[in-house]
């Protein structure tokens, strides 16, 4: 996203600041529309899978409202941490960065609510679910934290794996692409499952129907 936008700013330097931020309010709704219809059709598949029947339209549709939060939220928080880097950069103070530790973690509690929001889409309404993503993800902290303890141990482990298996095979064009194409088998069916497993056992601990 930053480089996309230093680019607009030297393609719209004599063209007038509604000009250029125009760009960025559209590049930005369409990275959320493109969200919503990939993350929203592997988010409902893998609901599917934990045996909630919600019409697909009617998932879609939650799933944009809801995630629509986190996203502006994501968005204003990196847009302050790229000014912020920016102005100490441009005043030649780069020991002036422990802005982005702080946005480092606020990152972190962000992924973890639109992906406990995501979680509970299959059973509430969009309004409900952000509520409920409040009450869950903070007052019920001690019970969600092992399931999600368990999928960051998971992704280690799968990252270490593929990395081992990254370097056994050769630096050429054919094993980048077998290493890809085996990397994609073993990946995405890992995500499907973090996500089916996600929904099934939250709704399972607080008995969601």
């Amino acid at each position: 996203m930053v480089g996309f936008v230093q680019c607009l700013a030297k393609t719209t330097t004599t063209k007038s600041p509604w000009a250029f931020l125009g760009l960025i309010l559209a590049y930005i709704l369409a990275v959320y529309v493109l969200f919503v219809i990939f993350q929203g059709v592997s988010w409902w598949a893998s609901s599917r899978l934990a045996g909630k029947k919600v019409p697909f339209k009617t998932y879609l549709g939650r799933f944009a409202k809801s995630q629509a939060l986190w996203y502006v939220l994501f968005v204003f928080a990196h847009a302050l941490s790229y000014i912020m880097t920016l102005a100490a950069v441009a005043a030649q103070q780069t020991k002036n960065l422990g802005h982005l530790p702080f946005f480092t973690a606020l990152f972190v509690v962000l992924l973890y609510f639109s992906t406990l929001s995501a979680s509970l889409i299959a059973t509430k309404k969009a309004g409900a679910t952000i509520k409920k993503t409040f009450l869950v993800g903070i007052g019920k902290i001690h019970r969600v934290l092992p399931s999600f303890a368990l999928v960051v141990v998971l992704l280690y482990v799968v990252n270490f794996l593929v990395r081992i298996f990254s370097s056994l095979l050769p630096q050429s064009i054919a094993g980048r692409v077998l290493f890809v194409s085996i990397a994609s088998i073993i990946v995405l069916p890992f995500f499907c499952w973090i996500r089916t497993f996600l929904t099934r056992s939250l709704n399972y601990l607080f008995k969601f129907k």
